[in-house]
């Protein structure tokens, strides 16, 4: 067989060279291209028709998964039972009546939807825990689902995570310290890393699980009352209905709980509408960067011996820090913002999933320190104050995903008697303010 050499190569160079069968055989093939330069005409028409159909298949897809979303799929309007209560009574002598609008006005359907599920995609287990005692363990099903030997975990770290001395922007962690199994903590909130043989991270993660004060005392008789005010940003009631409907119906049957109605509000956003509810006093009481001064209702149950805690996500927007210089000390016992702090300068968070944390949706990471909370101070006297912001502050249907956990910590509350002393109030700041649901006069209302 004879070789050819390509066009640039060097005489003997056998390594660029081809076979002259191979040549000939381009030279016959019908993919030879023509004096002008274009492929022969069957090519062409064959390419085309492969386009096309790729095209159409494609266009066919996308528009029956639409077709099957809009007209067949389900839509909130017929997966809530609404029942207007109120309806019939209402004061006739009352001469500035709130309108009674119903959850699901023809208006606003175009703007409702079903909130798309929360996944968490991580390359690791949850390999550690922190214990209904407040012990910092390795969690034995993740090891065993992660390949781990019970017996020879991984060799793991942790870091306490505190508040920073007069900085509500700044957080302090403790000297890494090798994990034992059964580790007890100072602090509500720590880091924990984990590395292989070769000393290389493999295991990255946060927990959060209130750590009793000792100062806190117990009950003095059957008469004194805890207070828990679980808030969501941006919440009205009927986009509550709408979004959150297994948490609603389990407030109003299962808790019996009363449902208010006519919320109104005093101001634009969060600030100006919750210090009123939290100090007695106007918004613009005070100067706005001098908080320490300000009558909180939190302070009145410190002074009383009370269990307290604040506790917001999202720390650039929190009330007390977004344009501002936050508060100089600790407000509250427990006080969840530091966390979250430490969470959101942490590679672990800038790697995670939209709404997650590692393998864990960040509103279960949430709920489950306000259970702890409940759960350390059962018996002693408390105030509870949360905003949980992230899932409803830009959109209406956002909110929806966090439905089922909501109910689930409301019934785990319920379920181990931790409301059986406890005034629980749950509520939003506001409506919303940024969904195109507001170009409508039902969506301006609410």
């Amino acid at each position: 067989t004879t070789f050819a050499c390509r066009r640039g190569c060097k005489s003997g160079e056998r390594s660029v060279w081809m076979l002259e069968a191979d040549i000939r055989s381009v030279k016959k093939s019908q993919w030879s291209r023509s004096g002008g330069g274009r492929w022969s005409g069957d090519v062409t028409l064959n390419m085309k028709l492969r386009y096309a159909l790729i095209f159409l298949t494609a266009l066919a897809i996308v528009t029956y998964h639409h077709v099957q979303k809009e007209f067949f799929g389900p839509r909130l309007e017929t997966m809530v039972i609404y029942e207007n209560y109120y309806a019939n009574e209402r004061d006739p002598e009352v001469s500035c009546q709130f309108p009674i609008l119903h959850p699901f006005d023809e208006s606003i359907l175009p703007h409702v939807k079903i909130a798309k599920p929360i996944r968490c995609f991580a390359r690791n287990k949850i390999l550690t825990m922190i214990d209904e005692n407040g012990y910092l363990k390795y969690n034995k099903s993740g090891l065993v689902e992660g390949g781990y030997d019970i017996d020879s975990p991984p060799s793991c770290y942790f870091q306490e995570i505190f508040r920073a001395p007069k900085s509500d922007f700044d957080v302090i962690y403790s000297n890494p310290t090798l994990m034992k199994g059964c580790d007890q903590l100072q602090s509500d909130f720590v880091f924990v890393e984990c590395y292989n043989f070769a000393g290389i991270s493999i295991y990255q993660n946060f927990h959060a699980s209130v750590q009793r004060n000792q100062s806190v005392r117990k009950f003095k008789n059957d008469v004194e009352l805890s207070v828990a005010v679980i808030g969501l940003d941006s919440m009205s009631r009927l986009n509550f209905m709408r979004q959150l409907p297994l948490s609603y119906r389990y407030i109003t049957d299962v808790m019996e709980g009363v449902v208010l109605l006519g919320f109104n509000k005093v101001g634009e956003n969060t600030f100006p509408n919750l210090v009123p509810m939290l100090t007695g006093r106007p918004s613009a009481w005070g100067a706005y960067y001098h908080y320490e001064n300000w009558p909180f209702v939190w302070k009145q149950f410190a002074d009383e011996g009370a269990a307290t805690m604040y506790s917001e996500d999202l720390p650039q927007f929190n009330m007390f820090d977004y344009l501002s210089t936050g508060l100089q000390h600790q407000p509250t016992v427990h006080y969840m913002r530091t966390f979250w702090l430490a969470v959101e300068k942490s590679l672990l968070y800038r790697m995670s999933s939209t709404f997650c944390l590692g393998a864990r949706p960040k509103h279960v990471i949430y709920f489950h320190y306000l259970l702890s909370f409940l759960r350390v101070y059962r018996n002693s006297p408390a105030f509870l104050f949360s905003l949980f912001n992230e899932a409803s502050h830009d959109y209406v249907n956002t909110v929806g995903a966090i439905d089922q956990d909501l109910r689930d910590f409301l019934n785990a509350s319920v379920t181990e008697g931790l409301f059986n002393r406890t005034v629980v109030l749950i509520l939003g700041d506001h409506g919303n303010r940024i969904d195109p649901i507001r170009l409508t006069d039902v969506g301006r209302i609410e």
